[in-house]
């Protein structure tokens, strides 16, 4: 992306942000949704003010009532070199201070801190482009749009009632001469008649134009709805399933946490006396290890006392010896005996405290036995609950625990976001409702489409007719006099046109071709990126966009080869016009103005399928460009995107 970004943005004190509100954006596209009065147009009006400046008395607009010593944002942006800075604001002192990011020390480091400065600074950044041009580039709210740009017109009209003559020059010469005939107040009633048809057909035409509008945003809301309900529903049924598999977590996430507290340090203390009658156990057995294990007729000793006794024996028995030595025989076999009986006194000794050993093992074996036994007794719950959950751990069980302690809050998130968007109604009555609104929108299209060639510039039609009623009371008999009332009324009507009647040359109209003769586009490529969107965005009602020799737009129906001029059209058509236009200019804008683009809430008037093709349009520009879209409606967004909800 070689464009701007806005990488986040931190209120303090500004209008209803009265709490540190921070706020962090994504490269492309990025979706601020909010209800009426939440902020958006706060967050649009602080970007705009503390880029582009405004006087004290215009930045105090930003100020709360009920806290007017604190009012600041920080806007943190990243420019197209890839440098990042940060511009503080603080609209009560009127201070600005330009800061950059110095990566070595991973701080901000203030650069310039004059107001003046630091636009003249961001202007250079943006292709030197004066702040109003950048504004009017780049961000684009509801008030811009034809539709509105009218009714701000028409209760314009409606407060003042000076002299217009709009309409009368629309009259056919026919009947101008008619009307013009000396003494024949006959030709005025008729056209007055006429006149009244058309105004009462106008009405009736603006009439359905509102309805359809609000129609068709009621369809983009409930089309969202039940989408975002269908989804919620899905999400619900797949964690119902996922659910089944915690069989045995009927508790709540915080008592099975404390219940595994419980559990583990009852743990630690088993382990610590299993720890000591292991420890035990070892000793005995280290001690066991040291008696001796084999035969007593294996002792040396003991061999040599049997060989001793024997032999002594022996000798004894068959050999005679003189005087003393006769009684060696009688020292040998005691002797050997001594030797013999000595290895199985020891023998004897071992024995015994082998035998003492051994149960004293024994003793710490069903000690430890006890000692498992005793803590399953005591937490038999848990081990219940164990089994229960297919576990045979505890850290198995814990991660058990987690996996449900998830599954629980999105299904309290899911719930909660069902309940928002069905607003105490059930479903089926938002489909029903949906299907009746889309039922209606066919059944006004299908009307609208028979007004088609009515003016729309309802406010003027009603103060001719207003004139020539008070011709037609007044009921003159000369023919100068006739003609000087029908030139008084065309003398009057230019400049009560320039003033109040939206037409070609002004209002509306004069909005589109501002638009189109844009000076940092070519106008050829502008136009024809322009009548591949229109084409999109009218669903085939019309076929095309023309451009004559004076510039002036005119439409090709679907069905008829009769161009359309722009002031027949309707005001959603009109508005369909503008935001093709206006989306073209941006496709065709170059990387020398990077600015990001800004957007209030500009598809109200549109229905579901043409904010969708819209939304693809602005995904198309987020590639390049950096998009922020404020809107009442919840649009979904894809990976990638931002998405952010305003309470």
């Amino acid at each position: 992306m070689t464009t701007m970004i806005l990488l986040e943005l931190a209120l303090l004190g500004v209008r209803n942000f009265q709490q540190i509100t921070r706020l962090e954006f994504s490269p492309g596209l990025n979706f601020i949704q909010g209800a009426n009065g939440s902020g958006k147009t706060t967050l649009r009006d602080v970007i705009l003010s503390s880029f582009f400046g405004q006087t004290p008395e215009q930045s105090h607009t930003l100020i709360h009532g009920s806290s007017r010593s604190t009012c600041q944002a920080a806007i943190t942006f990243q420019i197209k070199n890839g440098d990042v800075y940060r511009l503080a604001k603080d609209f009560v002192k009127d201070i600005a201070i330009l800061s950059k990011h110095d990566s070595a020390i991973q701080k901000f480091i203030p650069i310039e801190k004059r107001r003046e400065n630091v636009l003249r600074w961001f202007q250079q950044q943006c292709g030197g482009l004066p702040g109003h041009r950048i504004s009017y580039y780049f961000s684009l709210d509801r008030s811009r749009l034809p539709s509105s740009r009218l009714e701000h017109n028409l209760s314009q009209q409606a407060e003042s009632s000076p002299a217009s003559g709009g309409l009368i020059d629309q009259i056919s010469s026919e009947t101008e001469v008619e009307y013009s005939k000396p003494g024949d107040p006959s030709a005025k009633q008729k056209r007055l008649q006429e006149l009244k048809s058309i105004a009462d057909k106008a009405e009736e035409l603006f009439q359905l134009e509102e309805q359809l509008s609000d129609a068709q945003s009621r369809v983009g809301a409930l089309k969202r709805k039940l989408a975002d309900l269908k989804k919620a529903d899905q999400e619900l049924e797949q964690i119902h399933e996922k659910g089944e598999t915690f069989t045995g977590l009927e508790m709540t996430a915080d008592q099975l946490q404390e219940f595994t507290e419980e559990f583990e340090e009852k743990l630690r203390e088993r382990n610590r006396e299993y720890q000591t009658l292991e420890e035990d156990r070892s000793v005995l057995e280290h001690q066991l290890s040291l008696i001796p294990t084999d035969p007593i007729y294996k002792n040396k000793l003991f061999i040599a006392g049997a060989v001793t006794t024997v032999l002594s024996f022996g000798i004894g028995l068959f050999v005679t010896l003189p005087g003393f030595y006769q009684h060696l025989y009688l020292l040998g076999l005691l002797v050997g005996l001594g030797l013999m009986v000595t290895p199985v006194i020891v023998d004897m000794h071992w024995h015994s405290r082998k035998k003492l050993l051994e149960d004293k093992l024994h003793g710490k074996l069903k000690n430890t036995e006890l000692l498992e036994a005793r803590f399953r007794r005591e937490n038999l719950k848990f081990f219940d609950l164990l089994k229960k959950t297919n576990t045979d751990s505890v850290e198995a069980f814990k991660e058990k625990i987690k996996a449900y302690d998830f599954l629980s809050g999105s299904r309290q998130r899911l719930l909660e976001e069902r309940e928002r968007l069905l607003e105490g109604k059930e479903p089926q009555s938002l489909q029903t409702e949906y299907d009746e609104k889309l039922v209606l929108i066919q059944e006004l299209n299908q009307k609208i489409k028979r007004y088609q060639g009515i003016p729309a510039d309802l406010p003027s039609l009603r103060e001719e007719i207003r004139i020539l009623e008070k011709e037609v009371a007044s009921a003159p008999g000369g023919r100068q006099h006739a003609l000087r009332q029908s030139e008084s009324i065309r003398q009057a009507a230019p400049s009560q046109q320039s003033k109040t009647s939206p037409n070609l040359n002004n209002g509306h109209h004069n909005s589109i071709h501002e638009l189109l003769q844009d000076p940092l586009v070519n106008q050829t490529q502008l136009f024809n990126t322009a009548r591949e969107i229109f084409k999109k965005v009218s669903l085939g009602t019309y076929l095309d966009l023309t451009l004559d020799e004076s510039s002036r737009i005119s439409l090709i129906p679907n069905g008829s080869p009769t161009p359309i001029p722009l002031e027949a059209l309707s005001h959603g058509t009109l508005d369909q016009v503008f935001l093709s236009i206006y989306l073209g200019l941006l496709l065709n804008l170059g990387p020398d103005h990077p600015f990001l683009l800004l957007l209030d809430d500009p598809l109200v008037t549109l229905d579901s399928k043409r904010q969708e093709i819209i939304l693809e349009i602005l995904r198309k520009i987020s590639q390049k460009r950096q998009v922020i879209l404020l809107s009442c409606m919840p649009y979904s967004s894809k990976e990638g995107e931002g998405q952010i909800r305003l309470p």
